[in-house]
């Protein structure tokens, strides 16, 4: 087997979709306040001043009411909800996606399509008066969305659960494509994990049609990409050297070690003649960069309008009309051309094309903007036929004049260089500093005199880029340290073991992260690292592997707690555990306890509870619960009331149910 085996290990991070709406709710205030009346809350925004920059600053806040608390029945208090996000909205318009550039032949990391943000919480106000400030832990977003449906199932939980298994590059292009060999190819990974990987590789294995032997090879690299940077490759066999004997050729990527840190994606080496061919590459809803083959038949067309206007030539003529502008707009009219492979696939996922804000035609002087004028698409049909689709672009901008010209040769201007701003630590895999500094920014001079570039220019330094700036060592700095290590967690999972012997009941493990594990240059960064790690191991594998199997067969008794009172003239009821012959707890009264004098095997249970009011007086709603169970049931009646199908355990003694006031 060729392919890179699997990295495990990693602790993905969750990401929120900046294109999509983002709601957050800050708590309500102490429901005890005499006075609601005034209560304002307050959601500030934070991000950082540029990308990569350690510090955080006031991006915008919005000031709201909580919802109002209705105290005729049970009262809820909610809080005060806002969305803070949308698309084009406040964290989604701070983002840009670059796209790649024609001909495209190394790696690029860009660092401007995601960012970390905190949420500042205020209330002020109220009866005796509010005034809170807390700052939230630091979270994530990356400028992709999820259609809806989707976004409510995976939108909190796609790229630290989802993708910690798939580990898909940014598209939902099928696997297994057809493409030629000019074809442009682009693959984009997000790095939202730890530990990071010291290089990036771009590995593929070609097959061949003769027979010969399958090759492995790494065809371009990366250094040093930063957390949360994503991947640009470019995958088209052109650019990767593929041979001109290759059936299919496949794509991962992998770490300094060839462990793999993506999925493998195999392209098809279409031999098969064509009458026409264009590409188009477009900006799709992960964020990555897809580019559509198009074999059909296409038509170019200009469309002129021209404003006119009457010239008195002071005769007794008619007066003579002239032109005063002529402008042109030139279309495109394509068709896909039958896809002969997935092709119902590929017909939906031209939804994308059509949804995308940016789209490239392929030309021999670069990328030509386009704009789709085509507003539907059939892309769901359970007729069984050869699939294909014509769409209708308009090309570029608005033209006045004509000419017939060849890509334009460089052309000698002012020479200017790169000059870094902003010196940042570089961290190791666990956020700590590394004993070298970089800087986080590049601004454009000019090389004579070192004055600004006019427009003043600046981009993020990152690996990949022409004018990326190494990293520089300093001895002043602690290999290792950090200013803000994370708290130790140790906690309790979720999940309880599932694989324990006949006899034994599985339990959970306690999941522990060191203090000081991981690092960070802002408060809360290296907590979000560790807390990262805990949802990774907070699966029902770790606890398979690691929880505990304790004996199930020493028996249990049943338990009653009457919390409940008597309030406003109306009085709590009696409850009781009843068995078949004599009761298994007698009756409680509110505010007692009793604990059956029999002990139980634990099993499978329905527990009878019975409540009694004294007669003649008004009777004081309550619920029985549950606690270790997670059930409850209300009453406000004389009667009996069952929990049916109860699992009891030894570890559950006393299995206690409790009764409280509605």
């Amino acid at each position: 087997m060729l392919i890179d085996p699997l990295k495990s290990g990693l602790v993905f991070l969750p990401m929120h979709f900046s294109r999509n709406a983002l709601l957050h709710t800050i708590p309500a205030a102490d429901p005890e306040l005499t006075s609601r009346s005034g209560l304002k809350y307050f959601l500030e925004i934070q991000v950082p001043p540029y990308p990569n920059a350690a510090s955080f600053e006031a991006l915008s806040e919005s000031e709201g009411r909580e919802v109002p608390v209705d105290t005729s029945g049970v009262a809820v208090y909610e809080g005060a909800a806002f969305r803070y996000n949308t698309i084009n909205g406040k964290i989604d318009g701070l983002l840009t996606c670059p796209p790649p550039t024609k001909g495209q032949s190394a790696i690029s990391v860009t660092v401007t399509q995601t960012t970390p943000f905190r949420l500042r919480e205020r209330v002020q106000g109220g009866t005796p008066a509010v005034n809170t400030d807390t700052t939230g832990a630091v979270k994530y977003a990356i400028k992709a969305g999820l259609d809806n449906k989707d976004f409510e199932a995976w939108g909190e939980q796609f790229f630290n659960l989802y993708q910690a298994d798939a580990r898909q590059f940014l598209t939902w292009l099928p696997n297994d494509r057809l493409v030629s060999r000019a074809q442009e190819e682009y693959l984009s990974f997000v790095l939202n994990f730890t530990p990071l990987p010291a290089e990036v590789r771009l590995r593929a294995w070609v097959t061949y049609n003769d027979g010969t032997e399958p090759t492995v090879s790494t065809k371009m690299t990366v250094a040093r990409p930063p957390l949360l940077s994503i991947i640009q490759c470019p995958a088209g066999a052109a650019v990767l050297d593929i041979p001109t004997n290759a059936k299919y050729y496949e794509v991962w990527l992998t770490d300094e070690n060839d462990l793999r840190l993506s999925e493998v994606r195999r392209y098809w080496l279409d031999a098969m003649p064509t009458l026409a061919e264009r590409h188009i590459t477009y900006l799709n809803s992960l964020g990555g960069w897809d580019t559509l083959r198009l074999t059909g038949l296409g038509n170019e067309r200009l469309s002129v309008r021209q404003t006119l206007a009457e010239r008195d030539l002071n005769t007794s003529t008619v007066p003579e009309l002239i032109v005063i502008s002529s402008e042109g707009d030139r279309s495109l009219t394509v068709s896909t051309g039958n896809f002969r492979q997935d092709a119902a696939t590929h017909v939906q996922c031209l939804q994308e094309l059509l949804l995308s804000p940016v789209r490239y035609l392929h030309t021999p002087k670069g990328f030509e903007s386009l704009r789709l004028t085509t507003n539907q698409l059939d892309y769901g049909s359970d007729e069984r036929r050869v699939e294909a689709r014509t769409m209708t672009f308009e090309m570029g901008e608005t033209t006045a004049n004509f000419s017939r010209m060849a890509p334009s040769p460089p052309q000698p201007t002012r020479p200017t260089r790169w000059r870094g701003l902003n010196l940042r630590y570089i961290l190791d895999e666990f956020g700590k500093r590394t004993g070298e500094v970089i800087f986080a920014q590049l601004e454009k001079v000019y090389i004579d005199t070192e004055e600004l570039y006019k427009p003043v220019t600046r981009k993020p330094n990152t690996p990949g880029d022409p004018d990326y700036i190494e990293p520089i060592v300093s001895g002043s700095i602690t290999v290792g340290e950090t200013p803000y290590p994370n708290a130790a967690i140790s906690r309790v999972g979720t999940f309880n073991r599932s694989n324990c012997g006949v006899g034994y009941i599985g339990g959970p493990v306690t999941i522990v992260i060191a203090a000081g594990k991981y690092g960070g240059e802002s408060p809360g960064d290296a907590d979000a690292l560790a807390e990262a790690e805990y949802a990774a191991l907070n699966t029902q594998a770790y606890a398979d592997a690691n929880g505990s199997c304790t004996a199930n067969s020493t028996p249990f008794a049943f338990r009653v707690d009457n919390n409940a009172t008597d309030s406003g003239g109306s009085v709590a009821g009696i409850v009781a555990i009843a068995g078949s012959g004599a009761d298994i707890v007698p009756n409680t009264s509110p505010g007692g306890e009793q604990t059956s004098p029999q002990t139980y095997a634990p099993g499978t249970y329905t527990i009878q509870c019975r409540v009694a009011y004294p007669s003649g007086s008004p009777k004081k709603a309550g619920v029985l619960r549950i606690l270790s169970k997670n059930r409850s049931i209300a009453f406000s009646n004389n009667g009996l009331f069952l929990f049916e199908n109860v699992v009891i355990n030894s570890s559950d003694h006393p299995l206690t149910v409790t009764v409280e006031n509605a």
